[in-house]
């Protein structure tokens, strides 16, 4: 049985103060406190599926911005964090630098938040550790995008290249069968195209700096599944895809577009984990365009670049 769908919602465009890792949470924080949607449609913290953002200060600089969403059935909660001196808890080969690098975080049934360098940055539950999710040196602005249950940061360049994130409960293992997920049905997680290079999208083949592939390098691109009841992390990437993609691959007769299920495997090829949530291959695009269909939005458009048609995927709306 499939779990409730997702809506993606567009919250807008929020320029970095500063080419640092300070200047892009502080780009976050102003997304996430946002009483607006980009379509100028009233968002209020707390309501909806508006996420509410908590953040820690250090001589006037933001260092980390915890976000909690409405509701939450395993109390989960996200951070991004990166600007402070004192290196928070990282995944594997990951490596802080101070300002310089964005990383990310998950915790399952967690507390209230405390401090980002600490093994438990919300006092009580199943913290995943940081994730790399961008060059903050390089960020300009950001993008953000909320649903229920997660959170997709895109950290744009001033070449119009892109670092993406996304996290929470984003993978549905499509069975009933408590083994599978964790007590909720739910499989949660983290996907990101690392921070050593801009990403893109690619569902044509396997390539490092492009999002839902697995590079084991520090900084590379990567994606996690958090064990169920655990804080330990398992490597994952995706398990399908396309053998070519062109703007015309995924239309029909019609001329319609066509939206493909993106599945999660254990990185060995070993175990299928399930159906990223409302997360679909699409035809090549521009980066963050909307999809409409009778003045309604059905989607946005994610690719490599905002300028440069390329290969998408789709956040469902």
């Amino acid at each position: 049985m499939s779990l409730a769908p997702l809506t993606f919602k567009y919250i807008g465009n929020f320029l970095s103060p500063a080419l640092t890792t300070s200047g892009t949470l502080a780009a976050i924080n102003n997304a996430f406190r946002s009483t607006t949607y980009a379509d100028g449609t009233t968002r209020i913290t707390g309501s909806g599926i508006a996420w509410t953002p908590q953040t820690q200060v250090s001589s006037s600089t933001i260092t980390a911005v915890a976000l909690t969403p409405v509701s939450s059935t395993l109390s989960h909660k996200m951070i991004y964090a990166g600007a402070g001196a004192n290196a928070g808890t990282m995944i594997g080969t990951e490596a802080w630098s101070a300002n310089n690098r964005l990383f990310y975080g998950l915790c399952k049934n967690a507390g209230a938040f405390s401090t980002y360098s600490s093994s438990a940055p919300f006092t009580t539950g199943q913290f995943s550790g940081y994730l790399g999710a961008a060059n903050a040196t390089q960020v300009t602005n950001v993008h953000a995008f909320e649903t229920q249950d997660s959170v997709f940061v895109m950290c744009e360049t001033s070449t119009k290249a892109v670092y993406m994130s996304y996290g929470g409960a984003i993978i549905d293992p499509e069975t009933s069968n408590a083994s599978c997920a964790e007590s909720d049905g739910k499989i949660y997680g983290l996907c990101s195209t690392g921070y050593a290079l801009a990403g893109g999208i690619s569902i044509s083949a396997y390539a490092n700096s492009t999002l839902l592939y697995f590079d084991g390098g520090a900084g590379g691109t990567k994606n996690y599944i958090m064990t169920f009841g655990t804080s330990s992390v398992v490597a994952a990437y995706r398990a399908n895809g396309l053998g070519a993609t062109t703007t015309t691959v995924l239309r029909n007769t019609a001329n319609e577009y066509v939206q493909l299920p993106l599945y999660m495997m254990k990185n060995d090829g070993t175990t299928f984990y399930g159906r990223l949530r409302e997360v679909l291959m699409f035809t090549q695009g521009l980066n963050n365009t909307k999809l409409v269909a009778s003045s309604v939005p059905s989607g946005y458009v994610v690719g490599a670049n905002s300028t440069t048609v390329g290969q998408a995927i789709l956040l469902k709306a």
